[in-house]
């Protein structure tokens, strides 16, 4: 055989190789879209970390049924399983099978805070493929008509008269009450005393009697508290105004420079599914959110609609890690 024989056939075998290597990968491709298309093949479970009719309940139910309405001959069940500070369950998702067929209604406590507090057996950033925020969910800070203060400069000069006596409402030990309360202190350079309380509706109730001076509340509890004299709302801890509550200032507006404390609602499955899967989770969700009467009943919960994609989910896990841990530290809040 003579050199160009050969240097010919080399060139034919490598060619045939590159042919073999692009036709596999496009069959593997061809299968994960087949794959995607039919599935769901057996109904898909949501899991939601909390007991029903809180607002992570309600927001899994009403995506189940988006998606069963978008997607051909799909079943979406909402599965509620409380206990363990929602890391049980969010632990099962890391473990399942990443078919698709069991997904979690994630919220920010047990996806990125419940790790800076306690040992858990997940990794936020690798054990979940996000899907998508749906929510983000500020917090207000609610004060007793009786605190001599309108708003968060007076709150903070009183505070400062006071010392660490000062007293506020916590729905428990790193809740999310506590680590808003705590960081707007440590920003301010000041110290206070946690009450921490069985959840975030007895701390309300002392801080509506006058028991206690102050907490942050989520926003759909202080909008349940319309009209109520007894107490007056200081501020809110997202970087903008809320839409509920347009009067009310943001903590950053009122001097506590980069403040801005939101957490998220969103869905996720374990880690290695179908990105094809994905995909299209993904695109029913998107249209979700940006329909006009979603976002309406969504406001009337106190939620905003996000229009992030699953880059931008994941990018937010990975970002808000270390943030949440070096506040839950200064909290004081770690087991």
């Amino acid at each position: 055989m003579t050199s160009t024989t050969r240097t010919t056939t080399s060139r034919c075998v490598a060619a045939l190789a590159g042919v073999t290597i692009v036709t596999g990968l496009l069959g593997m491709h061809s299968k994960q879209a087949m794959a995607a298309d039919s599935w769901p093949t057996r109904p898909v479970k949501i899991l939601v970390p909390f007991a029903a009719g809180g607002n992570t309940d309600v927001i899994a139910r009403l995506t189940a049924d988006r998606l069963m309405n978008a997607i051909k001959d799909s079943s979406f069940l909402v599965e509620n399983q409380p206990g363990g500070g929602g890391v049980t369950v969010t632990t099962q998702v890391a473990r399942a099978a990443p078919d698709g067929n069991t997904l979690l209604m994630a919220a920010s406590p047990q996806l990125v805070i419940a790790p800076a507090i306690q040992s858990v057996k997940f990794d936020p950033a690798k054990d979940f493929t996000p899907i998508k925020i749906i929510t983000n969910n500020p917090v207000v800070l609610m004060a007793h008509k009786s605190l001599p203060a309108e708003d968060v400069p007076g709150l903070l000069v009183h505070v400062r008269a006071i010392g660490p006596k000062f007293s506020y409402a916590s729905g428990s030990l790193g809740s999310l009450s506590h680590l808003a309360s705590a960081l707007l202190f440590n920003k301010a350079g000041l110290e206070a005393t946690p009450v921490h309380y069985r959840g975030g509706a007895p701390a309300m109730n002392d801080v509506l009697a006058g028991h206690l001076p102050m907490m942050f509340a989520n926003l759909s509890e202080v909008l349940a508290q319309s009209g109520n004299a007894d107490i007056k709302l200081l501020a809110v801890s997202s970087a903008r105004r809320v839409l509920q509550l347009p009067d009310v200032p943001t903590v950053a507006e009122k001097g506590i420079a980069g403040f801005d404390m939101v957490t998220f609602n969103g869905l996720v499955g374990p880690a290695g599914m179908s990105p094809d899967v994905v995909r299209r989770l993904e695109t029913v969700l998107a249209e979700f959110v940006s329909a006009a009467d979603v976002q309406a009943r969504l406001r009337t919960l106190g939620l905003e609609a996000d229009q992030g994609s699953s880059a931008d989910f994941a990018d937010r896990i990975r970002r808000e890690l270390p943030v949440w841990a070096s506040v839950v530290e200064l909290a004081g809040a770690k087991q």
